[in-house]
């Protein structure tokens, strides 16, 4: 009887103890998955940083005209003539207008944008090349509304300093005349146009760039190399361009004016009443002539930079 009982105890004590083992193992093994989903996490950010900053330095420019015919609100002002004129008043260093921020922006905007894509897909069912259409669009809204809520004071200032023809030099007092006009609150003004725009500018990027490339590579037998990643991503920007025109020009208007914070729908509203449907593709064309080489550029080096760090294709 007391052997049984002695045997039941070290059995029980031996299971205990194997427990014991087996749930300190499982504790070491869950940690080394959050340490992997961290590093994971970092890749991404790292990756999608430095594309869309190697992007915007090459194409910020063509950003500068754009926002400057946004601002003509009768008549029209063509993406040359705009060019020369602005050149002609501030000379060639009018092209550069706001380059600090657009870099400090595209540094941690788009590591955001890009880099939590593909964290967030299996949140809405859309891993994998076959996954519903619209769970990969919701993705990749999430990713930009999330990016651009967070950085608005830095699209804030780049805008106004594009416009205004603000030098880098002026990046810190930019900053602190907007505080100093509308509060820190004023940091955020046109918050709701810039979340809309990016929600759609990268769904748009990334669900057209995945959709154009799984064809070209199924359909036209393409490899995943540099040649399939230029053409989707061309067609990426021009998607793109189409669907956030109307919102970019709302947009440039509520960061550049003092009744800003008046709102986006009212904006809006003023828009399409003084210059109808065709004030909304105002600059369309300047758009495209960034958004399309700033999309191949992104996804030529996102692509080549998430392969250095370890990460998959898109």
């Amino acid at each position: 009887m007391s052997l049984e009982g002695t045997s039941g105890g070290e059995g029980g004590q031996y299971v205990s103890v194997q427990q014991a083992y087996q749930n300190r193992g499982g504790d070491a093994s869950l940690a080394r998955r959050s340490t992997a989903v961290q590093r994971s996490m970092g890749r991404e950010l790292v990756a999608g940083g430095f594309a869309v900053s190697v992007a915007t330095g090459c194409t910020n420019p063509i950003d500068v005209v754009k926002a400057r015919m946004q601002m003509v609100s009768i008549g029209r002002s063509g993406l040359f003539q705009t060019a020369v004129g602005l050149v002609e008043r501030e000379g060639t260093r009018g092209l550069c207008s706001g380059l600090s921020p657009a870099l400090l922006r595209a540094a941690t905007y788009g590591g955001v944008r890009l880099g939590f894509y593909e964290p967030l897909k299996p949140l809405f069912g859309a891993e994998g090349k076959n996954a519903p259409l619209l769970n990969r669009i919701m993705a990749g809204v999430t990713a930009g509304t999330m990016a651009a809520g967070l950085t608005n004071p830095m699209d804030l200032i780049k805008t106004r300093s594009q416009i205004h023809g603000a030098s880098e030099a002026s990046m810190s007092g930019a900053l602190r005349a907007v505080v100093r006009e509308s509060g820190v609150s004023g940091l955020w003004r046109g918050s709701v146009p810039g979340m809309l725009r990016a929600g759609i500018l990268t769904s748009a990027q990334l669900v057209t760039y995945g959709e154009c490339k799984k064809h070209l590579i199924e359909g036209l037998s393409l490899k995943d190399g540099l040649q399939t990643h230029f053409y989707a991503s061309m067609m990426s920007g021009l998607i793109a361009t189409t669907a956030t025109n109307p919102v970019d020009v709302v947009k440039t208007r509520v960061y550049a004016r003092p009744d800003g914070n008046k709102g986006f729908f009212r904006h809006f509203i003023a828009l399409v009443r003084l210059e109808g449907l065709r004030g909304c593709f105002k600059g369309w064309s300047a758009s495209y002539i960034r958004i399309g080489p700033q999309t191949m550029i992104t996804f030529l080096v996102y692509e080549q930079v998430r392969s250095l760090v370890g990460l998959k294709s898109l």
